[in-house]
């Protein structure tokens, strides 16, 4: 399945084991919700990685808020 929140969950909880990356991007405490920490870090190693059609911060967002 390649569609935008199965990826997005996948992202999520591949970082949850990955001290170096949640400082990047993590689950909200009530796991509900996530927080972006470093956008421009976000953008050049894991948008690229996770979603490679897609280059701009500004998408992901749009996608986000799209679902």
């Amino acid at each position: 399945m390649s569609s935008f929140p199965y990826k997005l969950h996948q992202l999520l909880s591949d970082i949850q084991d990955c001290e170096e990356l949640s400082s990047i991007i993590s689950w909200l405490p009530t796991e509900n919700g996530f927080r972006l920490h470093k956008p421009n870090s976000f953008e050049e190693i894991l948008l690229t990685k996770y979603f490679p059609r897609q280059t701009k911060l500004k998408s992901f967002k749009r996608q986000v808020q799209y679902y």
